[in-house]
Protein backbone atom coordinates (compact mmCIF):
# COMPACT_ATOMS: atom_id res chain seq x y z
CA UNK A 1 0.00 0.00 0.00
CA UNK A 2 1.53 3.52 -1.06
CA UNK A 3 1.94 5.90 1.30
CA UNK A 4 -0.60 8.83 1.55
CA UNK A 5 1.46 12.18 0.91
CA UNK A 6 0.38 15.10 2.73
CA UNK A 7 -1.92 18.14 0.87
CA UNK A 8 -0.36 21.03 0.52
CA UNK A 9 -2.29 23.49 3.29
CA UNK A 10 -1.36 20.55 5.91
CA UNK A 11 2.71 20.92 4.90
CA UNK A 12 2.06 24.69 5.33
CA UNK A 13 0.47 24.53 8.51
CA UNK A 14 2.74 22.58 9.77
CA UNK A 15 5.71 24.19 9.09
CA UNK A 16 4.10 27.59 10.16
CA UNK A 17 3.69 26.25 13.04
CA UNK A 18 7.23 25.09 13.62
CA UNK A 19 8.23 28.69 12.34
CA UNK A 20 6.21 29.86 15.44
CA UNK A 21 8.02 27.67 17.78
CA UNK A 22 4.72 25.73 18.28
CA UNK A 23 4.38 22.40 16.85
CA UNK A 24 0.22 21.48 16.09
CA UNK A 25 0.18 18.47 18.71
CA UNK A 26 1.20 20.87 21.35
CA UNK A 27 4.61 20.84 21.84
CA UNK A 28 7.35 22.79 21.69
CA UNK A 29 10.71 22.76 19.40
CA UNK A 30 12.64 20.46 21.72
CA UNK A 31 9.86 18.53 23.71
CA UNK A 32 10.21 15.09 23.33
CA UNK A 33 7.17 13.13 24.09
CA UNK A 34 6.33 10.78 26.62
CA UNK A 35 8.54 7.81 27.06
CA UNK A 36 7.68 4.46 28.27
CA UNK A 37 10.05 1.65 28.60
CA UNK A 38 8.72 -1.81 29.69
CA UNK A 39 10.11 -5.23 30.23
CA UNK A 40 8.72 -8.36 29.88
CA UNK A 41 8.60 -12.08 32.20
CA UNK A 42 11.68 -12.99 29.82
CA UNK A 43 15.26 -11.61 30.18
CA UNK A 44 16.41 -9.39 26.84
CA UNK A 45 12.27 -8.52 26.20
CA UNK A 46 11.94 -4.92 26.12
CA UNK A 47 8.76 -2.91 24.81
CA UNK A 48 9.53 1.23 24.39
CA UNK A 49 6.95 3.28 23.82
CA UNK A 50 7.60 7.11 22.67
CA UNK A 51 3.88 9.13 22.18
CA UNK A 52 1.76 6.80 19.89
CA UNK A 53 4.92 5.33 18.39
CA UNK A 54 5.49 1.63 20.26
CA UNK A 55 8.65 -1.14 19.27
CA UNK A 56 9.26 -4.27 20.79
CA UNK A 57 13.12 -5.51 21.02
CA UNK A 58 13.79 -9.52 21.79
CA UNK A 59 17.80 -10.60 22.57
CA UNK A 60 18.47 -14.17 22.00
CA UNK A 61 21.66 -15.76 21.77
CA UNK A 62 23.62 -18.97 20.61
CA UNK A 63 26.78 -21.02 20.40
CA UNK A 64 28.98 -20.94 16.94
CA UNK A 65 32.35 -20.83 15.43
CA UNK A 66 34.31 -17.36 15.03
CA UNK A 67 36.08 -16.12 12.49
CA UNK A 68 39.58 -17.10 11.44
CA UNK A 69 40.80 -13.68 12.03
CA UNK A 70 39.22 -12.99 15.10
CA UNK A 71 39.11 -16.50 17.02
CA UNK A 72 38.53 -14.65 20.52
CA UNK A 73 35.47 -11.92 19.28
CA UNK A 74 31.76 -12.73 19.45
CA UNK A 75 28.83 -11.92 16.91
CA UNK A 76 25.91 -9.10 17.33
CA UNK A 77 23.32 -9.10 14.72
CA UNK A 78 20.63 -6.59 14.30
CA UNK A 79 17.15 -7.51 12.40
CA UNK A 80 14.61 -5.22 11.91
CA UNK A 81 11.01 -5.95 11.02
CA UNK A 82 8.38 -3.22 10.06
CA UNK A 83 5.07 -4.96 9.97
CA UNK A 84 2.00 -3.25 8.28
CA UNK A 85 0.79 -3.19 11.25
CA UNK A 86 2.43 -0.46 12.28
CA UNK A 87 2.15 1.14 8.97
CA UNK A 88 0.49 0.00 5.96
CA UNK A 89 2.76 1.64 3.62
CA UNK A 90 5.62 -0.87 4.75
CA UNK A 91 6.24 -4.13 2.26
CA UNK A 92 6.31 -7.37 3.80
CA UNK A 93 7.67 -8.86 1.32
CA UNK A 94 11.06 -7.52 1.63
CA UNK A 95 13.81 -5.56 3.67
CA UNK A 96 12.60 -1.77 2.68
CA UNK A 97 15.22 1.18 2.78
CA UNK A 98 13.52 2.27 5.23
CA UNK A 99 13.77 -0.83 7.19
CA UNK A 100 17.92 -1.20 5.78
CA UNK A 101 18.74 2.21 6.92
CA UNK A 102 16.61 1.93 10.21
CA UNK A 103 18.99 -1.29 10.80
CA UNK A 104 22.17 0.37 9.76
CA UNK A 105 22.24 3.22 12.01
CA UNK A 106 21.49 1.21 15.05
CA UNK A 107 23.99 -0.87 14.20
CA UNK A 108 26.69 2.02 14.34
CA UNK A 109 25.82 3.59 17.13
CA UNK A 110 26.17 -0.03 18.89
CA UNK A 111 29.12 -1.73 17.70
CA UNK A 112 31.31 0.75 15.99
CA UNK A 113 31.03 2.65 19.72
CA UNK A 114 32.23 -0.76 20.89
CA UNK A 115 29.62 -0.45 23.51
CA UNK A 116 28.98 -4.03 23.73
CA UNK A 117 32.35 -6.59 24.83
CA UNK A 118 32.52 -8.80 21.80
CA UNK A 119 35.29 -10.28 23.32
CA UNK A 120 33.69 -10.93 26.28
CA UNK A 121 31.27 -13.85 24.76
CA UNK A 122 34.09 -15.99 23.69
CA UNK A 123 33.82 -19.72 25.57
CA UNK A 124 36.47 -21.34 23.93
CA UNK A 125 39.07 -19.90 21.40
CA UNK A 126 38.66 -19.97 18.03
CA UNK A 127 35.87 -22.88 18.69
CA UNK A 128 32.72 -21.56 19.96
CA UNK A 129 31.53 -18.09 20.60
CA UNK A 130 28.90 -16.38 21.55
CA UNK A 131 26.39 -14.93 18.96
CA UNK A 132 24.14 -12.32 19.82
CA UNK A 133 20.79 -11.73 17.81
CA UNK A 134 18.80 -8.50 18.23
CA UNK A 135 15.55 -8.51 16.93
CA UNK A 136 13.67 -5.03 16.22
CA UNK A 137 9.57 -5.09 15.74
CA UNK A 138 7.93 -1.85 14.94
CA UNK A 139 4.38 -2.58 16.40
CA UNK A 140 2.83 0.87 15.51
CA UNK A 141 4.19 3.77 13.64
CA UNK A 142 3.54 7.34 14.57
CA UNK A 143 7.36 8.91 13.88
CA UNK A 144 10.58 8.59 14.90
CA UNK A 145 10.94 4.96 14.79
CA UNK A 146 14.93 4.80 14.95
CA UNK A 147 15.00 6.41 18.65
CA UNK A 148 12.62 4.13 19.39
CA UNK A 149 14.15 0.94 18.25
CA UNK A 150 18.03 2.66 19.34
CA UNK A 151 16.33 2.69 22.85
CA UNK A 152 14.50 -0.61 23.01
CA UNK A 153 17.68 -1.82 21.43
CA UNK A 154 19.89 -0.97 24.22
CA UNK A 155 17.37 -1.50 27.11
CA UNK A 156 17.10 -5.36 25.64
CA UNK A 157 20.65 -5.69 25.95
CA UNK A 158 21.05 -4.31 29.58
CA UNK A 159 17.87 -6.41 30.64
CA UNK A 160 19.21 -9.75 28.57
CA UNK A 161 21.22 -12.66 30.71
CA UNK A 162 23.05 -15.00 28.41
CA UNK A 163 23.09 -18.86 30.05
CA UNK A 164 26.58 -19.71 32.07
CA UNK A 165 28.48 -22.19 30.62
CA UNK A 166 31.15 -24.98 31.99
CA UNK A 167 34.36 -25.41 29.54
CA UNK A 168 36.55 -29.29 30.91
CA UNK A 169 39.13 -29.55 27.96
CA UNK A 170 36.69 -28.93 24.38
CA UNK A 171 33.89 -29.98 26.30
CA UNK A 172 31.67 -27.24 27.07
CA UNK A 173 28.44 -27.63 28.89
CA UNK A 174 25.58 -24.94 28.62
CA UNK A 175 23.79 -24.43 31.99
CA UNK A 176 19.74 -23.51 31.72
CA UNK A 177 18.83 -20.04 33.47
CA UNK A 178 16.57 -22.11 35.39
CA UNK A 179 19.72 -24.11 36.76
CA UNK A 180 22.08 -21.25 37.18
CA UNK A 181 21.66 -17.30 37.31
CA UNK A 182 22.02 -15.75 33.61
CA UNK A 183 25.50 -13.68 32.82
CA UNK A 184 24.71 -10.36 32.38
CA UNK A 185 26.60 -9.04 29.04
CA UNK A 186 29.77 -6.50 29.58
CA UNK A 187 28.58 -3.50 28.47
CA UNK A 188 30.63 -0.29 28.62
CA UNK A 189 28.17 2.24 27.52
CA UNK A 190 24.45 3.31 26.55
CA UNK A 191 24.89 5.12 23.33
CA UNK A 192 20.95 6.64 22.56
CA UNK A 193 19.65 8.19 19.50
CA UNK A 194 18.25 11.90 19.16
CA UNK A 195 16.44 12.65 15.65
CA UNK A 196 15.96 16.49 14.34
CA UNK A 197 14.38 16.51 11.14
CA UNK A 198 14.52 19.85 9.00
CA UNK A 199 11.99 21.57 7.13
CA UNK A 200 13.11 23.54 3.78
CA UNK A 201 15.59 26.09 5.97
CA UNK A 202 18.21 24.75 8.31
CA UNK A 203 16.74 27.08 11.00
CA UNK A 204 13.62 25.04 11.23
CA UNK A 205 14.22 22.06 12.82
CA UNK A 206 12.47 20.15 15.69
CA UNK A 207 13.43 17.23 17.91
CA UNK A 208 11.50 13.52 18.16
CA UNK A 209 9.27 14.77 14.77
CA UNK A 210 5.77 12.60 14.39
CA UNK A 211 4.14 10.63 11.58
CA UNK A 212 3.24 14.37 9.65
CA UNK A 213 6.43 15.83 10.56
CA UNK A 214 8.46 13.38 8.47
CA UNK A 215 6.13 13.42 5.82
CA UNK A 216 6.46 17.60 6.19
CA UNK A 217 10.35 17.15 6.56
CA UNK A 218 13.06 18.04 3.57
CA UNK A 219 15.87 16.43 5.51
CA UNK A 220 16.76 14.53 9.14
CA UNK A 221 19.73 14.15 10.91
CA UNK A 222 20.26 10.89 13.95
CA UNK A 223 22.64 11.91 16.67
CA UNK A 224 23.57 8.91 18.47
CA UNK A 225 25.46 9.95 22.10
CA UNK A 226 26.58 8.50 25.08
CA UNK A 227 25.78 9.72 29.08
CA UNK A 228 29.21 11.13 28.63
CA UNK A 229 28.17 13.41 25.56
CA UNK A 230 30.58 11.37 23.63
CA UNK A 231 29.59 11.47 20.01
CA UNK A 232 29.06 7.40 18.51
CA UNK A 233 27.81 8.19 15.12
CA UNK A 234 25.42 10.61 12.78
CA UNK A 235 23.25 9.72 10.53
CA UNK A 236 22.23 12.49 8.14
CA UNK A 237 19.34 11.44 5.41
CA UNK A 238 17.76 14.33 2.70
CA UNK A 239 18.73 16.64 0.41
CA UNK A 240 18.56 19.91 2.60
CA UNK A 241 21.95 21.15 3.28
CA UNK A 242 23.11 21.85 6.77
CA UNK A 243 26.23 23.74 8.59
CA UNK A 244 28.77 22.23 10.82
CA UNK A 245 27.39 25.21 13.42
CA UNK A 246 23.88 23.67 12.75
CA UNK A 247 24.94 20.05 13.80
CA UNK A 248 26.46 21.40 16.80
CA UNK A 249 23.64 23.16 17.90
CA UNK A 250 21.58 19.45 17.65
CA UNK A 251 24.33 17.91 19.42
CA UNK A 252 24.26 20.07 22.57
CA UNK A 253 20.44 19.69 22.30
CA UNK A 254 20.76 16.15 22.31
CA UNK A 255 23.22 15.87 25.36
CA UNK A 256 20.64 17.19 27.61
CA UNK A 257 17.70 14.52 25.93
CA UNK A 258 20.37 11.35 26.19
CA UNK A 259 21.06 12.04 29.92
CA UNK A 260 17.29 12.44 30.72
CA UNK A 261 16.92 9.19 28.69
CA UNK A 262 19.86 7.06 30.19
CA UNK A 263 18.18 7.97 33.62
CA UNK A 264 14.64 6.77 32.81
CA UNK A 265 16.17 3.34 31.40
CA UNK A 266 18.59 2.99 34.19
CA UNK A 267 15.51 3.57 36.69
CA UNK A 268 13.31 1.22 34.63
CA UNK A 269 16.36 -0.95 35.19
CA UNK A 270 15.78 -1.06 38.89
CA UNK A 271 12.61 -0.95 38.97
CA UNK A 272 12.53 -4.42 37.09
CA UNK A 273 15.30 -5.91 39.54
CA UNK A 274 13.18 -5.10 42.45
CA UNK A 275 10.00 -6.98 41.15
CA UNK A 276 11.90 -9.91 40.41
CA UNK A 277 13.31 -10.31 43.59
CA UNK A 278 10.10 -9.58 45.18
CA UNK A 279 8.47 -12.16 43.15
CA UNK A 280 11.15 -14.95 43.37
CA UNK A 281 10.90 -14.50 47.75
CA UNK A 282 6.96 -14.74 47.24
CA UNK A 283 7.67 -18.35 45.10
CA UNK A 284 9.83 -19.32 47.90
CA UNK A 285 7.71 -19.02 50.51
CA UNK A 286 4.97 -20.33 48.80
CA UNK A 287 6.88 -23.88 48.13
CA UNK A 288 7.68 -23.86 51.93
CA UNK A 289 10.86 -21.97 52.10
CA UNK A 290 10.37 -19.32 54.68
CA UNK A 291 7.68 -18.95 58.07
CA UNK A 292 6.98 -21.47 61.17
CA UNK A 293 9.77 -20.56 63.68
CA UNK A 294 11.79 -22.60 65.60
CA UNK A 295 8.59 -23.30 68.59
CA UNK A 296 7.08 -25.52 66.00
CA UNK A 297 10.87 -27.52 65.33
CA UNK A 298 10.85 -28.62 69.33
CA UNK A 299 7.04 -29.44 69.30
CA UNK A 300 8.22 -31.97 66.26
CA UNK A 301 10.15 -33.38 68.36
CA UNK A 302 13.68 -32.63 66.71
CA UNK A 303 16.78 -32.98 68.85
CA UNK A 304 19.72 -30.38 68.45
CA UNK A 305 21.46 -32.90 65.96
CA UNK A 306 18.54 -32.83 63.79
CA UNK A 307 18.90 -28.76 63.47
CA UNK A 308 22.52 -28.86 63.07
CA UNK A 309 21.35 -30.70 60.17
CA UNK A 310 18.75 -28.95 58.50
CA UNK A 311 20.90 -26.01 59.28
CA UNK A 312 23.97 -27.08 57.50
CA UNK A 313 21.93 -28.21 54.24
CA UNK A 314 21.89 -27.03 51.09
CA UNK A 315 19.92 -24.80 50.44
CA UNK A 316 18.66 -24.26 54.00
CA UNK A 317 17.51 -21.21 55.07
CA UNK A 318 19.31 -19.25 58.15
CA UNK A 319 16.59 -16.87 58.41
CA UNK A 320 13.27 -17.30 58.97
CA UNK A 321 10.88 -14.08 57.81
CA UNK A 322 7.60 -13.48 59.97
CA UNK A 323 4.66 -11.72 59.59
CA UNK A 324 6.67 -8.60 60.64
CA UNK A 325 9.14 -8.98 57.65
CA UNK A 326 6.90 -9.14 54.90
CA UNK A 327 4.90 -5.99 56.33
CA UNK A 328 8.31 -3.94 56.39
CA UNK A 329 9.30 -5.70 52.94
CA UNK A 330 6.15 -4.07 51.32
CA UNK A 331 6.49 -1.00 53.36
CA UNK A 332 10.10 -0.25 52.14
CA UNK A 333 8.99 -1.79 48.27
CA UNK A 334 6.72 0.43 48.31
CA UNK A 335 8.72 3.51 49.74
CA UNK A 336 11.24 2.81 47.34
CA UNK A 337 8.53 2.76 44.09
CA UNK A 338 7.32 6.11 44.71
CA UNK A 339 10.90 7.30 45.70
CA UNK A 340 12.24 6.35 42.36
CA UNK A 341 9.07 7.19 40.45
CA UNK A 342 9.67 11.07 42.06
CA UNK A 343 13.29 10.77 40.99
CA UNK A 344 12.16 10.56 37.46
CA UNK A 345 9.92 12.57 37.28
CA UNK A 346 12.22 15.41 38.91
CA UNK A 347 14.99 13.95 36.79
CA UNK A 348 13.40 13.88 33.60
CA UNK A 349 12.00 17.02 31.90
CA UNK A 350 8.57 17.29 31.81
CA UNK A 351 7.85 15.70 28.45
CA UNK A 352 9.88 12.61 29.18
CA UNK A 353 8.49 10.04 31.52
CA UNK A 354 8.59 6.42 32.02
CA UNK A 355 6.54 3.78 33.09
CA UNK A 356 7.56 2.14 36.46
CA UNK A 357 5.23 -0.29 37.61
CA UNK A 358 4.33 -0.89 41.39
CA UNK A 359 5.58 -3.95 43.33
CA UNK A 360 2.81 -3.92 45.98
CA UNK A 361 1.06 -7.01 44.71
CA UNK A 362 4.33 -8.59 44.58
CA UNK A 363 4.27 -7.71 48.19
CA UNK A 364 0.90 -8.92 48.58
CA UNK A 365 1.54 -12.19 47.81
CA UNK A 366 4.45 -12.19 49.94
CA UNK A 367 2.37 -11.38 53.23
CA UNK A 368 -0.48 -13.89 52.03
CA UNK A 369 2.26 -16.42 51.91
CA UNK A 370 3.12 -16.18 55.21
CA UNK A 371 -0.07 -15.83 56.27
CA UNK A 372 -0.75 -19.59 54.84
CA UNK A 373 2.52 -21.05 56.48
CA UNK A 374 1.20 -19.28 59.79
CA UNK A 375 -1.97 -21.13 59.49
CA UNK A 376 -0.45 -24.55 58.55
CA UNK A 377 2.00 -24.04 61.47
CA UNK A 378 -0.78 -23.45 64.40
CA UNK A 379 -3.03 -25.64 62.70
CA UNK A 380 -0.09 -28.57 63.48
CA UNK A 381 0.16 -27.49 67.08
CA UNK A 382 -3.58 -27.86 67.29
CA UNK A 383 -3.60 -31.23 66.22
CA UNK A 384 -0.90 -32.60 68.46
CA UNK A 385 -1.88 -30.83 71.58
CA UNK A 386 -5.62 -32.72 71.04
CA UNK A 387 -3.62 -35.52 70.29
CA UNK A 388 -1.02 -35.38 73.63
CA UNK A 389 -4.47 -34.56 75.42
CA UNK A 390 -6.56 -38.15 74.28
CA UNK A 391 -3.34 -40.01 75.00
CA UNK A 392 -3.37 -38.76 78.73
CA UNK A 393 -7.04 -39.65 78.79
CA UNK A 394 -6.62 -42.54 77.77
Amino acid sequence: MRETPLSSNERDFIVECIRQKTRFDGRQTYDFRTISIQFGHERGHAEVRIGATCVMVKVSCELVRPYPDRPTEGFIQFQTNLSQMANPAFEMSRQTPLAVEMGRVIERGLKQSRAVDTESLCVCAGEQVWSVRVDMHALNDDGNLIDALALGSIAALKHFRRPDVTVLGNEVTVHPTDERQGIPLSIHHLPIAVTFAFFGDDELFVVDPNEREEKAMAGRVTVTLNPHSEICAIHKTGGVALPADRIVACTRVAVVKVSAMAEALQTALREDDERRKVRKRAREVAAGGGGGGDESDEEEGRGPEEDRRRKDAPGASKRRPGAGDSSSSSSSSSSSSSSSSKSIMEGVQPETAVAVGTIDEAAAEVAAALERKKLKVAAKRKTKKAAAAAGKTA
